[in-house]
């Protein structure tokens, strides 16, 4: 399972996110259409721990995670409940082992005129065991 993946299964099987966004949980970009709130994560780099004996055996991958609601009560709601389900998250899913998570970094880009929505946004660091 990559990175990317176990993140959608992460958010997607935290019980008070699912019941905010649904379904509602993308890779890259909002589909055209497709309604809010939502959450849309990337991958936005990868970091290798070479050592001297060989490649990597783990890796610290950076992730954005940008959130997106109707009202800024509501996204923020949300924000908060995907920092909580992952900050300092630990765990193993389907052979891919999350070492430990980092909340790094928040930004708030307000009110997007053009969709009528509101977005905030996290970043992570995750050290994976490969």
């Amino acid at each position: 399972m990559s990175v990317a993946a176990h993140i959608h299964k992460k958010l997607t099987t935290t019980s008070n996110i699912q019941s905010a966004v649904g379904t509602r949980i993308f890779p890259s970009v909002v589909p055209q259409g497709e309604s809010f709130p939502c959450i849309v994560y990337n991958t936005t780099s990868i970091e290798p721990n070479d050592s001297k004996s060989g490649p990597s055996t783990e890796d610290r991958v950076n992730i954005q995670i940008d959130v997106y609601g109707s009202t800024y009560k509501q996204t923020n709601t949300i924000h908060e409940r995907v920092r909580t389900a992952l900050d300092r998250y630990r765990g193993t899913l389907e052979g891919t082992t999350f070492d430990y998570v980092f909340f790094i970094d928040y930004r708030d880009e307000g009110r997007d005129e053009q969709r009528d929505v509101f977005r905030l946004i996290q970043q992570y660091q995750i050290r994976v065991k490969r």
